[in-house]
């Protein structure tokens, strides 16, 4: 497995019904609804761990005309997908880059690829080689701070799950920080980043299912990055002039917590 190389996802996790797609565009803290939002016609767009093409479905139901490439190392998405791409490369993105040309596009699309990386820094590196003039790079990927699984740790546990956060396949984990640090050292730097919020107690980890004290929810309650479900980062190459100011956005993050908490909990309880 080479650097920038992915985890097979099983073959029933791509498929989509008929209404995935107006879903997602109904969801702004879907980064997959910003992305398509955010990248206008006539561009070119590189999309990294294209999986079944939800990207490219994205933006012809909005009618953005574009031109869109695609990576993707499983071979049941790559048949599932390619008719939505002019070009689908199958493989990891390090794996293709033969068939690459540098320098070439607007847009490169990572949207939830990084945490199944080996190298993240490695994919990165690769992704910048690929932007044109004045491109950007677009990174989601889920925040490990998030609320219940900060309450998994203080009770001694890291449970992976089918989805979400711990999905068995990611391989590594970020923090706000740690992004961060990550896309620097990169030689790329934040021109926007949304934080996505989502409900700590609807998700494949649920807080209620944690037995926690005021002084812990106190805490959690003060940090919005508590109710952060995931980051979508919007990155250019740094500047020799120094870093400009980075614009942050936040997205459905509702910071009500206590009176749910303890509501949900007393039905577990009884």
């Amino acid at each position: 497995m080479t650097g920038g190389s992915m985890f097979r996802r099983p073959v029933a996790t791509y498929g989509m019904d008929s209404e995935s797609v107006g879903r997602i565009l109904l969801d702004p803290a879907n980064p997959l609804c910003l992305i398509s939002e955010g990248i206008k016609s006539g561009t070119t767009v590189l999309d990294v761990g294209a999986g079944n093409g939800v990207l490219a479905q994205l933006f012809l139901a909005r009618g953005i005309s574009l031109c869109i490439d695609g990576v993707e190392p499983s071979a049941d998405a790559v048949s599932l997908a390619s008719c939505h791409y002019r070009h689908l490369h199958h493989g990891a993105l390090a794996e293709v880059m033969e068939h690459l040309s540098p320098t070439t596009y607007d847009h490169v699309v990572l949207a939830d690829v990084i945490e199944h990386t080996v190298d993240p820094s490695e994919t990165l590196s690769l992704a910048s080689a690929l932007l044109g003039a004045d491109g950007r790079i677009w990174i989601s990927l889920p925040n490990v701070a998030f609320a219940p699984i900060r309450a998994e740790l203080l009770h001694g546990s890291w449970t992976y799950s089918d989805w979400g956060i711990l999905e068995r396949s990611h391989l590594r984990f970020f923090t706000k920080a740690s992004l961060k640090r990550l896309i620097s050292d990169a030689g790329l730097e934040i021109e926007t980043i949304y934080h996505l919020g989502r409900s700590p107690f609807c998700m494949e980890k649920k807080l209620q299912d944690y037995p926690l004290n005021m002084l812990t929810l106190l805490q959690m309650k003060a940090d919005p990055l508590a109710f952060t479900y995931q980051f979508l980062a919007i990155c250019r190459v740094q500047s020799k002039t120094g870093l400009s100011e980075m614009t942050e956005k936040w997205i459905d993050v509702d910071r009500r917590l206590l009176r749910k908490y303890y509501s949900l909990r007393s039905r577990i309880n009884f």
